[in-house]
């Protein structure tokens, strides 16, 4: 199962980690991982691109990733914070999308900081 845990600071995502394989279908063709991937990378894209917001963790455990986190700096302007809650935000619909039609594989946990 793929674990998602977003933490929140009111409205505001602070953090996210996501962990695990969905096992709906075998390596290299399980169409959730897939799409999990495809959502979370796009939103470090932005990330990276429009808000110059690089660091996060990327662990690999063999050929796959084992989970990736990925915390909003403290420091960071107002014009570059309120793209990336635009980009989470969004990113944590995408998200909410997959768990909706794929529950079975997909968790979201949040929590208030």
């Amino acid at each position: 199962m793929i674990v998602i845990d977003v933490s929140k600071c009111g409205n505001e995502i602070s953090k996210f980690r996501v962990s695990g394989h969905a096992g709906y279908d075998y390596e290299g063709t399980d169409i959730v991982c897939s799409a999990v991937t495809a959502v979370v990378y796009a939103a470090l894209g932005g990330l990276e691109e429009l808000c110059e917001m690089t660091k996060y963790v990327d662990v690999e455990e063999g050929l796959e990733s084992d989970h990736i986190e990925f915390e909003v700096p403290r420091q960071c302007s107002a014009e570059a914070g309120s793209k990336a809650q635009t980009i989470l935000k969004t990113m944590l619909i995408g998200l909410k999308q997959i768990e909706y039609v794929y529950g079975e594989y997909v968790t979201i946990n949040e929590r208030e900081v």
